[in-house]
């Protein structure tokens, strides 16, 4: 479900690069080597916005069993965690030339976010197996980057995204949908 769902939007991300010297990843950064970037993509946050529910349930597919499924409907925050870092010599040129590099990152990552097909949640739909989650929308909600490189010399940045899903376990796969008892009308004899 929401493993799942992090390595979609992982995957999202990592076609926006067209550098070789990006990696998109979700989980916890890896460090780059000199003249290279990192995009870390976490779900920081998860919020029910209600309880499970017998009757909280959504279609599925209407051609293929089970056609619904109950779900949890949650709100989501992802944190995209941006590092670059500037080429082994670490002067000036160096770290502005990491600084172009991270904000270009970061822009055509928020850019990619504010599509049509990320914000309505088109972009997350797989096709295929039942994978646990659907995206209803999704919105870019912030950024940040910094002037200054840190401690080890890198320059970060972050892009946070909001996210409305619903999520249902996918495993063990669900029996076909159907009645569960066959009605038996009601007959009543009148006595004469």
């Amino acid at each position: 479900m929401l493993g799942d769902l992090e390595a979609r939007l992982a995957a999202i991300v990592a076609g926006v690069t067209g550098r070789p010297d990006l990696t998109v990843g979700a989980g916890p950064p890896l460090v780059p080597g000199a003249g290279e970037g990192r995009v870390a993509i976490a779900l920081s946050s998860f919020t029910p916005t209600s309880g499970f529910s017998p009757g909280y349930t959504t279609i599925l597919d209407p051609t293929t069993a089970p056609k619904s499924r109950r779900v949890l409907p949650v709100r989501l925050n992802a944190t995209l965690a941006f590092l670059r870092r500037p080429s082994d010599d670490g002067d000036d040129d160096a770290r502005n030339a990491a600084r172009a590099k991270l904000l270009e990152d970061i822009s055509a990552v928020a850019h990619l976010l504010a599509d049509p097909s990320v914000g309505n949640g088109d972009a997350f739909a797989t096709g295929g197996s039942d994978q646990g989650f659907r995206v209803w929308r999704s919105a870019l909600t912030g950024g940040t980057s910094t002037a200054a490189p840190n401690a080890a010399g890198d320059l970060t940045g972050s892009l946070t995204l909001e996210l409305d899903a619903e999520i249902w376990p996918a495993l063990p796969p669900p029996s076909d949908e159907g009645l569960i008892v066959t009605p038996v009308p009601d007959v009543t004899v009148l006595a004469s």
